[in-house]
């Protein structure tokens, strides 16, 4: 574990990182010290923070910040209705995972997800140092940001990419440019008007990001006064707006005891108050009921499209989501890959027009195309576009050609030194 702890006016927050290449180590910042970090065992931080609570920051590349768009509804209901809207988007088993919504009365509703188990973990290192924790919050969210302008951080082997009040995404350097370029391609509507980066002087990815931004439209801006990048992380913190993971079953209330009062009319009040509180739950768990038998409706509905002819198990959407991890290959490492692959190929093929995709298949690393063009000239053409781009090897594995078209199968992966 890495742990980082940075001091502000009237609380202090802490910066968590796994990393099993290095042993545990806590660092801090003092309130009005140099924007440089100093290395602090985790059995002083009790002694350093006193009575003041900390705010947690936990690695962005651990924590999805996704969003969805959910009618208004209580609290109760709207953290069961979540992980249904996200479960398609999901590859690990939702009932193994944490949701955290954000501002409510947005509309998407941002939402973090992380696993379960890797959020006890942290909660079990932080009460081991005795420390008082007021929020966890995920990374993404501590870098610098404004209004209407996206912001890039580039440290020595990670990137944070933070795109919004409440969303964002970290990934490894290495993959910055291609992830960055998804994202801007992925945006509904226009880009945004203005970007900042923050890198370290002379950064060669720093340039490339800023010509990624600016071939999209975006107005870019350098930010590159201090040697060590991630002392920019932790300045876009806003408490007020961040989303806190301490919340449901990993929040400090969740285990809060109710306090009774010993003045007999006031224990007639909180009884009264307790019998209609049951009531409006009672109501409130017949409303998710109900709204979860539509949703399990809608589910073995879908099952049923997904899986012609086969019978709807007792959870269907398990199923689905088993074989949508083995479609994407399930780690993270796979998936990125993937990214950087049909990234550099849509760049690359959209130079050679004329082409009609039939099919497409990933596995261990390699992306397999099925092209049909009208001729043969137009396979070359479409091979030497692909070849021109040195992050891809291009392999072709047959070809055809017929009157009136050709067909081939081209087979993509990372080429070497790419890092993966």
């Amino acid at each position: 574990f890495i742990l980082f702890i940075k001091f502000y006016a009237h609380i202090l927050a802490v910066l968590l990182r796994i990393d099993d290449r290095e042993a545990r180590q806590w660092q801090l910042r003092a309130p009005g010290a140099p924007a440089s970090w100093q290395a602090l065992e985790p059995a002083q931080v009790r002694a350093r923070a006193g009575r003041r609570a900390l705010h947690v920051l936990v690695p962005g590349a651990d924590v999805l910040l996704s969003s969805v768009h959910l009618a208004p509804m209580a609290s109760r209901r709207l953290r069961q209705a979540i992980p249904f809207a996200l479960e398609e988007e999901l590859a690990a088993d939702v009932e193994r995972l944490h949701f955290t919504p954000g501002a409510r009365g947005a509309d998407p509703l941002p939402v973090a997800v992380l696993a379960s188990e890797r959020l006890a973990r942290w909660q079990s290192a932080l009460a081991s140092s005795g420390a008082r924790v007021a929020a966890i919050t995920p990374d993404t969210l501590a870098v610098p940001w404004a209004e209407g302008t996206w912001s890039v951080l580039l440290a020595a082997d990670q990137a944070w990419v933070r795109q919004g009040s409440q969303s964002g995404f970290a990934c490894e350097r290495a993959m910055a440019v291609t992830l960055l370029d998804a994202a801007l391609r992925g945006v509904s509507g226009a880009p945004p008007a203005r970007a900042a980066i923050y890198t370290a002087p002379g950064d060669e990815v720093g340039r490339e990001l800023a010509a990624c931004l600016q071939a999209h439209g975006v107005a870019v801006t350098r930010n590159e006064e201090r040697e060590q990048p991630l002392d920019w992380l932790g300045s876009g913190l806003d408490a007020r707006t961040a989303i806190n993971l301490l919340d449901g079953a990993h929040g400090a209330a969740a285990s809060a005891a109710p306090t009774r009062h010993r003045w007999s009319r006031s224990a007639a009040l909180l009884t009264a108050l307790s019998v209609a509180y049951c009531a409006l739950v009672a109501l409130d768990h017949h409303r998710a009921r109900t709204q979860l038998g539509e949703l399990e409706a809608h589910v073995a509905a879908l099952y049923q499209q997904v899986y012609p002819g086969q019978s709807v198990p007792d959870r269907p959407y398990a199923r689905m989501v088993r074989d949508l991890a083995q479609l994407s290959g399930a780690a993270d490492a796979q998936q990125q890959r993937l990214l950087a692959l049909l990234a550099s190929a849509a760049r690359r093929l959209g130079d050679a027009p004329g082409w009609e995709l039939q099919r497409l298949d990933f596995r261990d690393g390699r992306l397999d195309l099925e092209l049909r063009m009208a001729d043969a000239a137009g396979l070359d053409r479409v091979q030497r576009a692909l070849t021109s781009d040195t992050a891809i090897a291009v392999e072709r594995l047959s070809a055809s050609a017929t009157q009136g078209a050709a067909e081939a199968r081209l087979r993509l992966r990372l080429a070497d030194g790419v890092a993966r």
